[in-house]
This record gives structure tokens, sequence and C-alpha cells, in this order.
């Protein structure tokens, strides 16, 4: 059980990523069974708790992770970070190379386009209350966009991988259950769970 995993390694501190590892465990059966596989996290920032783990105790053959504000490549924590953005990463990746592909509150916001914030009042607003780094709900998202980020995460998954997104349940999201039942090529099979009231996470099956 992940409670029972978070104890055990309660260095890492993984708390926050238990509905993630819920997952992983749900679809491997067994935490050890990460052993040999490429791990691919999107957006982790500077909560690297996850990443370490997955690095330090599973096995796993490559831990990377990649979004706007860090990339790491390889199994070693002491490399250099560059920046980069999801979408350009994925396209450099190469087709069916990634085992499991997961993130957690990242995929909402960069379904948002740039190009359609600055036309949106809610932008500006932003800007002059100063909350830009915390936009409010009425932010609008580019569905096009997230197509594009789910088709690359989609095409570098191996065949019985996994795709694993925790995200907040709000009005712009573009990821809702209509939109993942249109995502082309279709998934074997697309689960959706309701964490309570502020977050939902979906798990996507090759």
């Amino acid at each position: 059980m992940p409670e029972d995993l978070i104890r055990k390694y309660k260095k890492y501190r993984l708390k926050d990523f238990k509905e993630i590892i819920r997952a992983l465990i749900a679809h491997l059966g067994d935490i050890e069974d990460l052993k040999g596989k490429t791990i691919l996290e999107l957006g982790p920032g500077s909560r690297q708790n996850l990443i370490r783990f997955l690095r330090n105790e599973t096995g796993a053959a490559s831990v990377l992770a990649a979004g706007k504000t860090i990339t790491l490549m390889g199994k070693k924590s002491d490399e250099k970070p560059a920046d980069t953005y999801l979408l350009p990463f994925l396209k450099s990746q190469k087709a069916k190379s990634i085992d499991i592909i997961y993130s957690r509150h990242v995929l909402e916001k960069n379904s948002i386009h740039p190009f359609l914030l600055i036309k949106h009042p809610a932008y500006w607003k932003a800007i002059r209350d100063n909350s830009i780094n915390n936009p409010g709900s009425d932010f609008p998202a580019s569905i096009a966009n997230m197509q594009a980020v789910f088709n690359q995460a989609y095409r570098i998954l191996k065949p019985g991988g996994i795709i694993i997104s925790q995200i907040a349940k709000r009005k712009n999201s573009a990821l809702t259950d209509a939109f993942l039942s249109r995502l082309k090529p279709r998934p074997k099979r697309v689960k959706t769970k309701e964490l309570g009231r502020r977050s939902k996470i979906i798990t996507v099956v090759k």
C-alpha cells in the first residue's frame, strides 16, 4: 500500500505523491516491478521528492524529468538543470521509449496557451492585481495545445505503458472526460478517479 511505502521511505517525504504511487502500484502490482523501467516526470519544478525516490530505491533503468523550469536527464541528481517546455521536449524524444509518464498539478497549467492569455481580460487583471503566479479559474484553456501535449506523451509511451496525471479540478482545465475520450490515437484505457473536491487523477494506458 502507498501508506506503507511512504512510512518506509519517510526521508523522501512522499505524502503529496501518494495518489501517483497508488496508481503506479495498481498498474504494476508492486513497486519492485519498476526495475528496468524508463520513467518520465513532467514538470517537477523544485518538488523532486518522487524523482529522487525512483532513482535511488527502485532500480529503474532511467528516470527523467522535464518542464518549464527544469530538465534532468539520466540517473544522477547533481546534473545542471536546463529550461525547456513540455511540448518541444516531448517532440524531441524517440517514439515508444518511455514506460511510465506521470505529472502532479502540471498538465492543467500547461493547457493554457500564452497567445490566448494575452488576449484575455483575466490575464491583464492578474497583471494589475499582481496575482500572475496564482491565476484564477477564469483563465482560458487551449484544447489544441493540450491535445498536442497528450499526443506527444502518448507517442513516446511504450505499448503497455501508462500516463498518470493528478490534476486540479478547475473549470479552465482542458483535461475533461470528454476531451480524453477524443484523444487520437485512442488509448487502450482511460480511467478517472475523483480525489475529493480539489483534484482528480487520470490514468491513460497504451
